[in-house]
């Protein structure tokens, strides 16, 4: 800036002096410092810039003069990170002192701010594995067998498989839930179910198979009786004398008691009939025989008889005397010089008396009159000998 001048000759010859007033403008110049994430928008220019580095734009400045301003600017960049993880059943993820529980497997996303200020994206790579907790299914009792059927729950995830904690067996499929075990020793056998899922715990349940005998059951020999006996009946087996035996006779509907060992037969028993008894053992076991009681229908008369009071053959009986299809009867008896010591027309058996009085041992005449239901009649004779 400054005056100049500079002598020309003028339009008439002479000397001519030019002044120059002269200011001179200067440009300017500055900077700026910008630090940003991934992307920056310089509202100087309206540019984005995804990079670091110096950028420059040029304006006017107060008097008219190019000003420079350059941008300074630092690109900074955001992080991202993930790291896997198995847990059983649930996983509870602390991050910014927050904490969220995940029940299912997946990848889950949280963003946080890294050292350098910009987006730090952490991806948590979740396994879950399900646990199961092992059911090795109900005890069991089988009877003079060695297999067994077992039935245990299929884990949700990962694996089963079956082992032998005592006694003994060999397994059809021991990875299988629903398999069958053989081999199995008389008395008690425990089997193990495990499930193992992964990292959760091992879940181990126990199942007793119990090899039991079947009872040796004896109902005794056939029987015959008349229609006004009673038969008695009596199982002998191998388990009679153990705790929680227990036995069952049928048909009930002819037995005054059909729940113990020895039963006896009741009135309703009219016709030859064949009974069952099961005798079941304290593990559960059943045995069985039979025996059929033959009801003799047929009118009989004792021989002899022993009225001494012994409550053993005290009485002369006619077996079936009563039956149902007899109208009527009369009985009389004589001693050996024609004389009648006894008559009834409902007999129920003769004790051997006569008027109270003991008669003496001897044989004795009886005469039975028998009149049967439509018009049938008939006469029976004989002797009966009274012994002491």
């Amino acid at each position: 800036t400054g005056l100049y001048k500079d002598t020309i000759q003028n339009a008439v010859g002479c000397d001519s002096i030019v002044t120059l007033d002269l200011t001179i403008l200067q440009p300017t110049t500055s900077a700026v410092r910008e630090t940003a994430c991934e992307t920056y928008i310089w509202l100087q220019n309206g540019e984005t810039y995804t990079a670091s580095g110096n950028y420059n734009d040029t304006v006017p400045n107060a008097v008219g003069c190019d000003s420079v301003i350059t941008l300074d600017l630092t690109i900074i960049r955001p992080s991202a990170s993930n790291f896997s993880i198995t847990s059983c059943d649930s996983y509870d993820w602390t991050l910014s002192g927050q904490t969220q529980t995940y029940t299912a497997s997946g990848s889950y996303n949280d963003t946080i701010p890294n050292a350098v200020g910009c987006d730090s994206v952490i991806t948590l790579n979740l396994t879950i594995d399900e646990s199961s907790v092992a059911d090795a299914g109900d005890n069991q009792t089988i009877c003079d067998i060695d297999l067994a059927a077992l039935s245990a729950n299929s884990p949700a995830s990962g694996s089963g498989s079956w082992s032998v904690l005592s006694g003994s067996g060999n397994f059809n499929n021991s990875n299988n839930a629903n398999t069958t075990v053989s081999g199995i020793t008389q008395g008690l056998n425990q089997y193990t179910w495990s499930i193992i899922s992964g990292v959760c715990p091992i879940s181990i349940d126990t199942v007793i198979i119990t090899k039991a005998s079947i009872p040796i059951v004896d109902a005794g020999e056939d029987q015959t009786i008349f229609t006004v006996d009673r038969a008695t009946l009596e199982a002998v087996s191998n388990v009679d004398n153990v705790t929680g035996v227990s036995y069952s006779w049928e048909p009930a509907f002819y037995l005054t008691s059909n729940v113990t060992r020895v039963v006896e037969t009741n009135s309703f028993l009219e016709e030859t009939t064949e009974f069952r008894v099961q005798v079941t053992s304290p593990e559960g076991c059943v045995g069985s025989d039979s025996v059929i009681v033959n009801v003799n229908e047929t009118i009989t008369f004792s021989a002899a008889f022993t009225p001494n009071g012994d409550g053993k053959n005290d009485l002369w009986e006619i077996k079936n005397i009563q039956n149902p299809n007899i109208l009527s009867h009369k009985v009389t008896i004589f001693d050996s010089y024609g004389s009648e010591v006894f008559s009834s027309t409902n007999f129920q058996g003769w004790d051997g008396t006569y008027s109270g009085n003991v008669l003496p041992v001897s044989s004795y005449y009886y005469s039975v009159e028998i009149n049967f239901v439509g018009g049938k009649s008939t006469v029976e004779t004989g002797l009966v000998t009274i012994l002491r």
